[in-house]
């Protein structure tokens, strides 16, 4: 199923959710869980749009994709922790 996947694509999903766990975790503890989900995906948004941006200055080949992945990374969290803090 995920062969056709590039390993660079899965390499940002995972760096996605990887900020966006730990953004949600460290302003949980400050924070409500609505606004730390929302905060961790954001996060996870600005650290694709800098890689980016690095990728632009010739160091590497910017792909939009690749910022789609790295956000996309970090979905499955948000929406697994939401959906427990509306069952709870």
């Amino acid at each position: 199923m995920f062969k056709n996947i590039p390993k660079d694509k899965i390499g940002h999903f995972k760096m996605g959710a990887i900020v966006s766990l730990i953004v949600t975790v460290v302003s949980f503890q400050f924070l409500g869980l609505d606004i730390s989900v929302f905060i961790g995906v954001l996060a996870s948004a600005v650290i694709g749009t800098l890689k980016e941006l690095y990728d632009m200055t010739g160091r590497g080949t910017p792909e939009f994709m690749d910022f789609v992945a790295t956000v996309l990374g970090s979905l499955p969290l948000a929406a697994v922790l939401l959906v427990i803090n509306y069952i709870y």
